[in-house]
């Protein structure tokens, strides 16, 4: 069979029919151009009600009840409502945008922009996280996605979503590295688009000043403008302390894409870029991103971060902060203090004093007027109470999803043979099954909820839970034998003893470890990649004592697991589950009784410590290291070389390899062939499990630049699915952007030369080769 692999973009959609409410004012009828619109209502404006557009609060009804008479730009959905129910929560949304519309001079209404990074509303469906979704490599799964959670929070009234995040957190220490796609390009970048056109719907990419159905979509705010994910040292907000040429080729990639998506809006990031703040970095958000990339949407700052610009040393005052900012083309000051401290409350003693320029105000007033048109704040402010969809916020629709996404994202990392278990293993009541670690249940399903989850939450089936439902008729022990945090030294030996009687009563130990959620995130950052707590320590027990041990990680981001990892020689098997979302134990236990054959890969390299990052194993993108060559500095693998530290306890090649992951049954890659836009790989299936290989498709660049290139980079993958012993072919079409560098002037083109085209099951084995001459 021949394949031809094609990436998912919503075209069609039911839409639930929604009797929504008129406006209480309408410059023109809900169809005319929204440009005239914008210049009609912009001419009437005050400058003090033009400064109060580009402010968005993360304050409740009490602080911005004072500007009602001018209105403001955004409101946070989850800020300003706090009903118990959903229809509760619509009442008051809607009795505020009518306080809003009915008391300014102007009937501006406000615009409500929400959460929703792996969900869109309160009690809905959590889905697995980005980096989760990124495992999956399945970019029709992201779209998915994306759109239920479009659906889930234009149900409650959010017109404006803060997703998706396309950063890539290249250093593992930083806490949010479970908000992205993982920490390569090309990945990031189809994804990311394949997210904003779920979100905003079929008609909502055709250009940022168009309509989008904001009855059933929402506009998308991606985060974090640029090159967030580049943190000095792994620390939020640390500087981005990379390459010009490293901005543009790797950084900027998703940008590029997401541009060519219309996304509605994007929030600049904490970080210094060329050592200039990104909020008043106009070389970064107007030349590059604006004038070069193409986006023409509304920019956000971060919470507060246009005040940060004092604090940098970069404004003597608000004011000249309030000037730099909307000159450098930040649109919107998100504020999460109180009003005596919004910057942009200060704009209009910018503008006055002659320090900004009130050109520059309004065409940031006109990309925010433009957004509040689009996304029918204007022509249907309203949100109406609909009993279906809001039963379907959790309903079997989106849980099925989240089983599906969770799991393709359970990562296979080791099996000594003792997975899949069988079924009669389960169903027996003479089994006892011991579940070890401060992960194995409890609150949030043990981790599965990463962060920026809209409480409260919907049901989260633990990996406990997950047994059950699995049918499972013996005997469950339970031990915490750690806490997930803390100084090892500190720990309670008493724990770990405790836990190690529980596992020799065992027929089988699972032994769940990982970071809990407030072990990651923003502001979550460690200088250690170890398991926290005295999880290592606990890990070395349990195996010392018992022969089938299997390790479940929940987490959000790489581990290792003490000096040399020797430890994990010894455990059964090895899975990482990231964050899993609502239907995370269920989705695990789906893989460990090979109802699903596991599919997933790493979208990250795992150091084998984390001194090792950035050096030569963290992270996967990097350029050639030629003195490594010349020196002979290995061990190789893949013919990239990895220079050994001195003295030092662990292999310097990674733990494990971007793209890596087990499977249930084997793949062998049999021919490719290359073309201009596309590689054709045939594949057989030569194990005894239906499955689902993801085949990974690399390339290394021509040589003879006076710059120098990566060692490979990712050109394209696919998700195949195939049956035992089926061999199919698959073209795998690749796009010019994702073939694309900057040459030696700065220009972005296909550079003429010979390129090897590599294929294979992970970034280090690649059977398959072929060259490509431009």
């Amino acid at each position: 069979a021949t394949v031809s692999v094609l990436y998912w973009w919503p075209n069609t959609h039911k839409m639930t029919s929604l009797v929504l409410l008129s406006a209480v004012c309408g410059l023109f009828s809900d169809r005319d151009p929204i440009p005239d619109r914008v210049e009609a209502l912009l001419k009437q404006m005050t400058l003090e009600e033009k400064t109060m557009q580009l402010t968005a609060t993360h304050n409740g009804e009490g602080v911005i009840d004072k500007y009602i008479n001018t209105s403001v730009g955004t409101v946070k959905y989850e800020d300003v409502i706090h009903n118990k129910t959903i229809e509760g929560q619509i009442a008051a949304r809607n009795a505020l945008q009518k306080k809003f519309i009915e008391g300014s001079r102007l009937h501006i209404p406000l615009t409500f922009v929400n959460e929703g990074l792996h969900g869109g509303a309160p009690n809905a469906t959590i889905f697995p996280m980005p980096i989760n979704q990124g495992a999956s490599w399945n970019v029709s799964l992201v779209g998915s996605i994306a759109d239920a959670i479009a659906n889930q929070a234009s149900t409650i009234g959010v017109q404006v979503v803060f997703a998706p995040v396309v950063n890539m957190m290249t250093d593992p220490r930083f806490g949010r590295g479970q908000e992205g796609y993982g920490e390569e390009p090309t990945i990031t970048a189809h994804m990311g688009e394949a997210a904003v056109r779920g979100l905003q719907g079929p008609d909502g990419c055709n250009g940022t000043d168009t309509y989008y159905d904001s009855s059933r979509y929402v506009g998308s705010l991606a985060k974090h403008f640029a090159a967030y994910g580049a943190a000095a040292g792994g620390l939020n907000g640390g500087p981005a302390d990379v390459t010009n040429r490293s901005i543009h080729d790797h950084y900027l990639k998703p940008w590029r894409s997401l541009a060519r998506a219309n996304v509605r809006a994007t929030m600049a990031s904490h970080n210094t870029v060329n050592d200039v703040p990104a909020h008043g970095n106009r070389w970064l958000l107007h030349d590059s991103y604006r004038r070069s990339l193409g986006f023409s949407g509304v920019i956000m700052s971060d919470c507060s971060d246009l005040g940060v610009l004092v604090d940098f040393g970069v404004a003597a005052n608000s004011s000249h902060a309030a000037a730099i900012g909307v000159h450098a083309t930040v649109d919107l000051d998100l504020q999460c203090s109180q009003p005596g401290l919004w910057t942009y409350n200060h704009l209009q003693d910018a503008v006055t004093s002659g320090l900004a320029k009130e050109s520059d105000v309004d065409d940031a007033v006109r990309r925010v007027l433009t957004l509040k048109f689009a996304s029918g704040s204007f022509d249907t402010p309203y949100t109406t109470v609909d009993p279906a969809r809001i039963a379907a916020l959790d309903g079997p629709a989106n849980r099925k999803l989240a089983r599906e996404a969770a799991q393709q994202s359970v990562t296979l990392l080791q099996n000594d043979g003792i997975l899949p278990l069988s079924q009669d293993f389960i169903n027996s009541p003479d089994t006892t099954i011991a579940f070890i670690g401060p992960a194995a249940g409890g609150g949030e399903g043990g981790g599965m909820i990463g962060g920026y989850a809209l409480s409260p939450y919907p049901h989260v089936v633990s990996t406990q839970e997950g047994l059950m439902n699995a049918g499972f008729k013996g005997k469950i022990l339970t031990s915490k034998g750690s806490s997930a945090g803390g100084n090892p030294d500190d720990a309670d030996p008493k724990l770990i003893t405790e836990a190690v009687e529980v596992a020799k009563q065992a027929d089988l130990v699972i032994l769940v470890l990982g970071d809990l959620s407030g072990g990651c995130g923003e502001w979550g950052d460690r200088d250690n990649l170890d398991l926290q707590g005295n999880q290592v320590n606990l890990m070395k027990a349990i195996t010392s004592v018992h022969k089938k041990v299997i390790t479940v990680l929940i987490n959000g981001r790489p581990q290792t697991f003490g000096r040399g990892n020797t430890v994990l020689q010894n455990t059964s098997a090895l899975l990482n589950t990231g964050r899993a979302g609502c239907e995370g134990g269920n989705g695990i236990w789906d893989v460990l009784l090979g109802k699903y054959n596991p599919s997933s890969k790493l979208t990250q390299s795992w150091p084998q410590a984390v001194g090792q990052v950035h050096g030569g194993a963290s992270p996967f993108m990097q350029r050639i290291r030629g003195k490594w060559i010349s020196n002979g500095r290995g061990p190789t693998k893949s013919g990239r070389y990895y220079d050994p530290y001195v003295n030092d306890g662990w292999v310097s090649t990674p733990l494990f390899d971007f793209g890596f992951g087990l499977s249930y049954t084997n793949y062998t890659y049999l021919s490719m062939t290359s073309g201009k836009s596309s590689v054709t790989v045939t594949i057989k299936n030569s194990g005894n499990m239906a499955g689902s290989e993801i085949i990974q498709v690399y390339v290394r660049d021509p040589v003879g630049y006076l710059f120098v290139h990566y060692w490979q980079r990712l050109l394209a993958f696919s998700k195949v699915f195939i049956e035992a012993g089926e061999t199919k072919t698959v073209v795998i079409p690749f796009t010019t952007d994702d073939l694309a560098m900057h040459d030696e002037n700065m220009v972005l083109k296909v550079l003429p030369g010979t390129y090897n085209i590599l294929a294979g099951p992970s970034s280090a084995e690649l059977p398959l080769k072929a060259t490509l001459v431009v």
